[in-house]
């Protein structure tokens, strides 16, 4: 927090800051260097660090939200290459994928359609969970490649753990690449009118993982984020008993090679036959 003292109107404010250290001798570490960044009041959802190009990745929270590519190749110069502003809803997990060219990250979209941005919604059951790639191919020009929402059918109220449990959210997503799919998992909770045409009001709460492929050739970089096919949605795996905490994505080796996830939640675990990302099976649930 920093006070703020413009136009004689003190008040207290959360601001930003990467600092950079000189910890060379562990007894003494000198600081370096400290930049500041977002703005005023918003706060850092998450960030990933590419050491090889020496860059910062971070995006900070409210309802709509800049990403912020920083260099710390200078320790002593630390330097804002450039932001993606507008994004709607936040990230709270990201993965560098591509030889880290670009940026995978995981969180909530409040917007209207589900495509970046856009104003929020004026209803909150409509936030909804996304997977966004980002191209971070030059860093001092990033830009958003495409976001997908995790498809749930007649659903409201759809959310995650891994966008209020940050400490063990980067745990909960799967990811497996193999020769045919780059494959990722995100683990959803909603809520679904038992009988949608009873006309009963009551809702009934449900676990899934949502399932998704992205596949970097398809990237049209002359074309907008609306008009890419770079990720690819396949609906829900249910999860009948608990929240889903963790998902193991693995070629199982038998007589054929088989594509499968491992879904667990506190007292279950359900496994899927997903070779066919059209037609997942479930073959067992301890």
């Amino acid at each position: 927090r920093e006070w703020n003292n413009q136009n004689c109107t003190g008040s207290s404010i959360i601001q930003n800051n990467i600092e950079a250290w000189d910890v060379t001798n562990g007894n003494a570490p000198v600081k370096i260097s400290s930049l500041s960044f977002g703005k005023p009041n918003e706060t850092v959802r998450g960030s990933a660090f590419d050491r090889d190009r020496k860059v910062a990745y971070a995006i900070t929270a409210r309802q709509i939200d800049p990403l912020y590519a920083i260099s710390f190749a200078n320790p002593s110069k630390l330097k804002i290459l450039s932001e993606i502003d507008g994004l709607s809803g936040d990230m709270n997990v990201f993965r560098l994928i591509e030889g880290g060219k670009y940026l995978l990250g995981i969180g909530r979209d409040n917007s209207q359609v589900c495509d970046g941005f856009g104003t929020p919604g004026t209803n909150w059951r409509s936030t909804n969970v996304a997977v966004s790639v980002i191209d971070v191919r030059n860093v001092n020009k990033i830009r958003l490649v495409q976001r997908q929402c995790v498809a749930v059918q007649n659903a409201e109220w759809v959310g995650s753990a891994l966008n209020w449990n940050r400490d063990q959210a980067h745990k909960m997503i799967g990811m497996h690449s193999d020769s045919r799919a780059n494959v990722i998992t995100v683990p959803v909770y909603y809520y679904k009118k038992n009988n949608p045409n009873s006309g009963w009001w009551w809702y009934q709460r449900e676990t899934a993982v949502g399932l998704m492929t992205w596949n970097i050739q398809a990237y049209d970089d002359t074309k907008d984020h609306t008009q890419q096919t770079v990720l690819q949605n396949f609906g829900t795996l249910i999860h009948a008993k608990g929240e889903v905490k963790r998902s193991i994505v693995f070629t199982h080796k038998g007589t054929t090679d088989r594509r499968k996830v491992i879904n667990l939640s506190d007292t279950h675990l359900s496994l899927f036959d997903i070779d066919d990302l059209n037609n997942p099976v479930q073959e067992a649930v301890v």
